[in-house]
């Protein structure tokens, strides 16, 4: 007897970054995939029927979700469907912008946000500065944060100790 431990649910492709390594290759495939808000729910409810047992929770990912319009209803309707646990994989840059759409978030019931942060340095994390500012606007809301580096020989690996100790130092 087992279940998901936690169902991906894919938003859309579009994003706002093009990071080279992005394992979603997004933006880059020529097209848009972007479900209507039904198929999503459709797609929610299967996760949540399915057998032995449904999932209870849920990652919200994309590209970069927080494109879509429609993301607090996004996050809203799997609270409503039954997921216990939902988390919004971001890479900060909306979050960055706005204190008020962090709390929106958390006020739609996201419980962590699954933020990429892949250096500590400008030359490893372009957008270092964005993670930070994103760090403090979910801090100052107390919407919890998870780190997520990928790391690559010859580009950050190097920075691998720096990321944990930043972790380390931001452990709120």
């Amino acid at each position: 007897m087992s279940q998901s431990v936690l169902t991906n649910l894919l938003v859309t492709n579009r994003c706002d970054l093009r990071c080279g390594y992005c394992f979603m290759n997004a933006g880059a495939s020529g097209y848009i995939y972007e479900p209507s808000i039904e198929k999503i729910r459709e797609m929610m409810i299967m996760g949540r029927n399915e057998r032995p047992m449904g999932s209870k929770a849920i990652q919200i990912t994309g590209g970069e979700p927080t494109i879509r319009k429609d993301i607090l209803d996004i996050v809203k309707m799997a609270k409503e469907l039954g997921y216990s646990h939902v988390q919004l994989n971001s890479n900060g840059m909306k979050l960055a912008e706005s204190v008020e759409f962090c709390q929106a978030l958390k006020d739609a019931s996201v419980n962590t946000v699954y933020m990429s942060f892949d250096g500590v340095t400008k030359e490893t994390n372009p957008w270092i500065e964005f993670n930070k500012k994103a760090i403090a606007n979910l801090r100052e809301v107390n919407l919890k944060c998870v780190l997520v580096p990928v790391l690559i020989g010859g580009k950050n690996l190097h920075e691998t100790g720096k990321i944990i100790k930043f972790a380390l130092e931001n452990m709120d």
